[in-house]
């Protein structure tokens, strides 16, 4: 089958977990014995870099979707609002009515509520199949981050946010084929009558060797997060500011280490000499295999957070919030701790700096865990029902 999917980011280089599960999504496209089209929306801040995969055609067009004044004022009059208006464009929609033509495409995966501002575009060719992959539920989302905003630009994005929520319920009743990426969002879309397919994220476990033990001293803990994103930089320096002066009076031996997109000492005001920033790393899976924990004080989040799925691969327990294990199915695990107070995250930590053969455990239970939830030939049965019903 000839698969069009329309990302409304590039997916690579994968440097946060949207453009990753777009990645992995393609990859599980061709492993599954299709052709596969990619198309994607670029921007300043999300710049196209070429696949490094056997694609029958690859193409993007640049958008100007930052925040601006014109952007703001034109969005005052457009019926979809500032959100959803910044991916709006009339060359996207003619380059894939041109690429459904030239290349005879028969099925269409939007990947991302945004993307599915196209489907308009493409109601004249009624034989093709429509997957729509949400990767979150966007106006719950935006409605956490509201918290965040001052009282003008909560004033402003309120009209916004409403017309989102309003959207995003059509696109749920006007696709057939819909998949979540967390269960937790399958499950609240069925309270709401709506039918999906849970379509799990999924790695290529070959690359995710579970590090070796080596021992708790000094106890290595890895904190990862981009600083394009606000909820990535408040729940850092709360961590810093809250938590880590805990561990540091402790005296135990624990050393922090941070990476992240556009990370840098002066962006979090770190002081402690027990803190390394390393910025933007080269490889994710070696920054974290070096580590023996991933911590993740996320208080806003939606859909499943990625980068603790890579974790638990690599056999690094996972401390983080009620939040950031939002969407994964967990029981009280050993493995993912649930902290919500810098009191619950001191005494985590703790626990695993005292006990090496806890963290040991722990360790092994959640590379079994990832391996048994989230292998990549599990994502390519579902995805190949999910094409061919």
């Amino acid at each position: 089958m000839r698969i069009l999917q329309i990302c409304h980011k590039p997916p690579y280089p994968p440097k946060d977990g949207g453009s990753l599960a777009m990645l992995q999504l393609a990859k599980s496209i061709l492993r599954t014995k299709n052709e596969l089209i990619l198309f994607s929306l670029s921007s300043k801040k999300h710049p196209y870099h070429k696949l490094p995969l056997k694609l029958l055609h690859e193409q993007t067009i640049k958008l100007k979707s930052e925040p601006s004044i014109p952007n703001y004022l034109s969005s005052l009059i457009d019926s979809d609002g500032w959100i959803l208006s910044r991916y709006k464009s009339k060359k996207v929609s003619t380059a894939l009515q041109r690429i459904i033509e030239k290349y005879n495409i028969e099925g269409v995966i939007f990947d991302g509520l945004f993307t599915t501002l196209y489907r308009e575009a493409l109601k004249d060719y009624p034989d093709l199949i429509l997957l729509y992959r949400a990767h979150n539920l966007e106006a719950e989302l935006w409605k956490k981050r509201m918290t965040t905003l001052r009282p003008l630009q909560q004033k402003f994005m309120n009209s916004s946010i409403d017309k989102l929520e309003q959207y995003e319920s059509e696109v749920f009743k006007n696709f057939q084929k819909i998949s979540t990426i967390s269960i937790a969002d399958q499950k609240i879309l069925s309270q709401r009558g709506i039918q999906s397919t849970y379509l799990p994220f999924g790695l290529d476990l070959a690359q995710y060797k579970p590090r070796k033990p080596t021992g708790n001293r000094p106890l290595k803990i890895a904190m990862v997060g981009s600083m394009d994103w606000l909820p990535n930089v408040v729940g850092m320096k709360w961590f810093l500011e809250e938590c880590w002066p805990l561990i540091e009076d402790s005296g135990a031996d624990i050393e922090l280490n941070i990476a992240g997109k556009g990370l840098k000492s002066n962006t979090l005001n770190i002081t402690s000499g027990t803190v390394n920033i390393h910025g933007e790393v080269a490889s994710m899976i070696d920054f974290l295999r070096t580590n023996h924990l991933l911590v993740v004080p996320l208080f806003e989040a939606g859909g499943i957070r990625i980068k603790n799925i890579e974790a638990l691969a690599l056999g690094l327990p996972v401390i983080g919030t009620t939040s950031s294990f939002g969407g994964m199915a967990l029981n009280n695990d050993s493995f993912a701790v649930t902290c919500d107070t810098a009191e619950d995250f001191y005494n985590a930590i703790l626990l695993f700096s005292k006990s090496g053969r806890k963290l040991e455990m722990a360790s092994k239970e959640a590379s079994n865990y990832a391996r048994k939830n989230f292998d990549i030939r599990r994502a390519d049965e579902v995805l190949s029902n999910l094409l061919n019903k």
